[in-house]
């Protein structure tokens, strides 16, 4: 391979890298899948993103890029797209979308001097939990997702709730987590 031939793969891998996760975070400013939950749509739309690049390598690699962008160029492009996206994705939008610390810092952020842990306990339940429903958006996710089901009044974990939770105490353990979260 030349030079100039690895510059221009080099190229190819930057642009596409670059365009497609332009194009993955263009895509949470439509209504595409705007009703899912946040993390399961994220990882859609970067599904489909994946799968239009594909298409896309394929064909410049029957054409423009005959010889010089090969299948492994393409599944490399595809899993470096995939991994560092997912990783960016789950560390800050999603965090952001989650987080009570985060929320509580950004709550914090718009006071006017120092507040009391009470105060601060206080507003976060006020504002976070009960006037942004924060009980009952995740009530809500977890019916979409199939942890919870509807029984009578309340709510009971299905099959699938039992198992994320097995999963949940084991990793756990495996990483020596403090289990209070896991064992209320």
């Amino acid at each position: 391979m030349t030079r100039r031939e690895l510059g221009t793969l080099v190229g190819v891998y930057a642009v596409t890298l670059l365009a497609a996760t332009a194009g993955w975070v263009v895509l949470f400013h439509t209504s595409l899948l705007s009703g899912s939950v946040f993390f399961y749509r994220g990882l859609v739309l970067l599904a489909l993103v994946a799968l239009v690049v594909a298409a896309v390598l394929l064909v410049l690699r029957q054409t423009v890029l005959r010889g010089l962008l090969g299948i492994r160029d393409i599944l490399l492009i595809l899993s470096l797209l995939l991994s560092v996206n997912v990783v960016f994705f789950t560390h800050l939008p999603v965090t952001a979308d989650r987080s009570i610390s985060v929320f509580m810092l950004a709550w914090m952020n718009r006071a006017d001097g120092p507040l009391t842990a009470d105060e601060i306990e206080q507003g976060i339940v006020q504002e976070y939990v009960i006037d942004r429903q924060a009980i009952a958006k995740r009530l809500e996710e977890q019916l979409v997702t199939g942890t919870l089901v509807p029984s009578g009044d309340g709510y009971v974990l299905s099959d699938e709730g039992r198992s994320l939770v097995a999963v949940y105490e084991l990793i756990a353990r495996v990483f020596n987590i403090d289990t209070d979260n896991l064992s209320p």
